[in-house]
């Protein structure tokens, strides 16, 4: 049996954290408000800053 590897990343501090937290949220709400603003039939703006 192998020992285990080191963790790939460092463990995110808190403040790393809600940092990432609200820039997620904020990314989710201007999605939301651009969606109401077309550009054509079947895309709006929202499409284009939702992330994958």
């Amino acid at each position: 049996m192998r020992p285990a590897s080191p963790p790939a990343f460092a463990p995110l501090t808190s403040r790393a954290l809600i940092r990432a937290v609200l820039a997620m949220g904020a990314v989710v709400l201007l999605s939301n408000i651009l969606v109401q603003y077309p550009i054509n039939d079947w895309l709006t703006w929202g499409a284009f800053s939702y992330p994958l």
